[in-house]
C-alpha cells in the first residue's frame, strides 16, 4: 500500500487487503478503500500510521487504523483535507 499510495496521481483509487505495517504517507488526492476482513493499517506501536500532507485530499473508507506512536498524534495526522467513511 505505502509503495502505491506514493506513486498515485490525484484523483486515483486504491483498494487495500490484509494489513499494511508502518506510516502511510499522502501527498496527493486520493481514495483508498479497504476490502475483505479487517484491511488494516498499522504503526506497530513505532510510527503514525497516516500522515495526510498539506495540500492533499485524502479519503479513507473501510479500514481499521490502529497502534499508532508518536509524540503529536499516534493514529492520523491531517495537515490537508481528509475523510473517514466506516473507519474504526
Amino acid at each position: 500500500l505505502k509503495r502505491m499510495v506514493e506513486r498515485s496521481r490525484n484523483g486515483d483509487r486504491l483498494t487495500m487487503r490484509g494489513t499494511c505495517a508502518g506510516q502511510v504517507v499522502i501527498a496527493s488526492d486520493i481514495v483508498i478503500t479497504g476490502r475483505g476482513t479487517q484491511p488494516t493499517i498499522t504503526g506497530a506501536r513505532r510510527t503514525r500510521v497516516v500522515h495526510v500532507k498539506r495540500g492533499a485530499r485524502a479519503v479513507l473508507e473501510g479500514l481499521y487504523v490502529q497502534r499508532g506512536r508518536t509524540w503529536n498524534g499516534a493514529g492520523i495526522r491531517n495537515a490537508g483535507r481528509l475523510t473517514l467513511r466506516n473507519d474504526i
